[in-house]
């Protein structure tokens, strides 16, 4: 048996190591559960600093994060600039209507995002708001004898000025009202007032406009036609003016028999901005058994397009016929214009924007009024030029082969024309537009009266 024994405990060690480590007989307890993290503040973000224009909603978009899951409160102020309401400030997401501000001005607002947890601990953040009042968009319309119309458009807020160039080229606030493409208009410069119906096209190219005009107890009516965009201009220092005139606007060999000079005493005072007190057109007057209506026909001198049209009669209804003025843009050069006075045209069918072309038949001499015959009709020519609106003379704008058909008149150009300094040196005197005094220079080419 003494053999037995050391088996024994052999079996009883291995049976004892199977069951180690097995229910906790001895063995190491698993470790305790991780700490809860420490409480931490909510990070704040107030949005990127940005740019808008006055006037219009402005959305905050803050938001926040926090690194226990809590849930945030947010709360919105105002920390610098000009005070504004605030709605939903105590949302991620408040809003304000931003202030007016002054164009080329523009302010800084600032605000301050705070984000809460329930321990109230916060965290805040800035974001900075830029207003400013963007520059007014202004449209431009020429019209009629290089007038204006201009519509300035701020943040769908529309004012108005007018240009009448016979008053000033200064424009002239109007006020007034807009109904779709239709405005109605009011300005006034010293003793005239000036009432303007004017419809916009479709396509908004184009503009008509009525002014009505008023001063003391007389009114006119000018119908007149424009275009988008500024008035062309014309560098007459540095350029001779363009002889653009290919026909002559009236049949001078068959019905002509006297011609006034420009800068002369004929007729009335007719001056531009530059110069004053002078006659700055010619005057053609027909042979007696001329002076009759339907007779002596006028054309125009070259291609364009009717821009101004009105009545010269006194007191006459416009019938949008008889004894017009009409004053015609050039096509090739719009800063030059043609004006033509006492015409009777041929048709209702030229109106304002009606295109002509040159040498075209536009009617006749208005020679008889009220039964009484007139002594001639006339003709003038404006240049735009950057510094204002310059008169010339008819017979520096045509061509040298319509020139030569004036040679029983005279051979140069200058045999029509009285220089500025001429004129100054022999001065007229003027009440209103007319001459009080005559001057001794010779104001027609032969001196023709009868």
């Amino acid at each position: 048996m003494y053999f037995l024994k050391p088996v024994l405990v052999l079996l009883l060690g291995l049976a004892a190591a199977a069951c180690g480590g097995g229910g906790g007989y001895g063995g190491s307890s698993p470790p305790p559960p991780a700490p809860p993290p420490p409480p931490a503040a909510p990070v704040a973000n107030a949005g990127p600093d940005t740019t808008v224009q006055e006037l219009t909603l402005v959305t905050l978009s803050g938001s926040a994060t926090d690194a226990n899951g809590d849930a945030i409160s947010y709360s919105w102020v105002q920390t610098g600039g000009s005070t504004v309401t605030l709605s939903d400030a105590d949302t991620a997401t408040a809003s304000f209507t931003a202030p007016d501000v002054t164009e080329g001005n523009p302010e800084v607002l600032t605000f301050e995002l705070t984000a809460s947890d329930p321990g109230n601990l916060t965290g805040s953040d800035d974001v900075e708001i830029t207003v400013e009042d963007p520059p007014s968009l202004t449209t431009t319309y020429c019209h009629g004898g290089f007038n204006k119309l201009l519509i300035h458009n701020d943040n769908g807020l529309e004012t108005y000025e007018v240009v009448l160039e016979p008053l000033g080229s200064t424009a002239l606030p109007a006020t007034g009202s807009r109904n779709g493409n239709n405005l109605l208009l009011q300005a006034t410069s010293g003793d005239f007032t000036l009432d303007y119906d004017v419809t916009i096209s479709s396509d908004e190219a184009t503009v008509t406009a009525a002014i009505d005009v008023s001063f003391g107890g007389s009114n006119f009516v000018l119908n007149e036609y424009g275009t988008l965009g500024d008035c062309a201009t014309f560098d007459l220092v540095n350029q001779a003016v363009p002889q653009l005139a290919t026909a002559d606007f009236t049949d001078v060999a068959t019905y002509i028999e006297d011609i006034s000079l420009f800068r002369s005493a004929a007729g009335h005072d007719y001056s531009d901005s530059f110069e004053s007190c002078r006659s700055m057109k010619h005057y053609f007057s027909p042979k007696l058994e001329e002076r009759l209506n339907n007779n002596v026909p006028v054309f125009a001198p070259f291609a364009g397009t009717i821009v101004l049209l009105n009545t010269e009669w006194e007191g006459f209804v416009d019938d949008g016929v008889t004894d017009q003025r009409v004053f015609i843009r050039s096509e090739s050069n719009p800063a030059v214009l043609t004006v033509l006075f006492h015409i009777d045209l041929m048709s209702n069918d030229l109106v304002v924007g009606s295109s002509v072309s040159s040498g075209q038949q536009l009617g006749y001499a208005r020679m008889v009024s009220d039964g009484s015959a007139s002594h001639d009709f006339d003709i003038g020519a404006q240049i735009n030029t950057t510094a204002g609106v310059r008169y010339v003379s008819y017979f520096e704008l045509i061509e040298a082969n319509i020139f030569s058909g004036y040679s029983s008149f005279g051979t140069n150009r200058t045999d029509f024309i009285i220089t500025e300094a001429e004129r100054d040196a022999d001065p007229l005197t003027c009440d209103g537009e007319t001459f009080t005094s005559f001057g001794s220079l010779w104001s027609w080419i032969f001196g023709e009266f009868s």
